[in-house]
């Protein structure tokens, strides 16, 4: 599904992907406490805004980057 939005947030939002099959992805969802099928929302300097858990319906993604980021 978030693919789907990427157009829609291109130049607002950066969409990036942390590949748990590599020791950086699994690093990073150590960190934050996170696995599989989880979108965490953060600002520019890395804090989280937001952690949706499990496969999400867009129009409730799009609500939540728009409420997160203030768009």
């Amino acid at each position: 599904m978030v693919d789907a939005l990427r157009p829609e947030f291109q130049g607002q939002v950066a969409f990036v992907l942390a590949d748990l099959n590599t020791s950086e992805g699994r690093a990073f969802a150590s960190r934050h406490g996170v696995g599989n099928t989880t979108l965490v929302l953060m600002d520019r300097i890395g804090n989280r805004l937001e952690t949706l858990v499990g496969i999400q319906e867009e129009d409730l993604l799009r609500r939540r980057i728009r409420a997160s980021f203030g768009l």
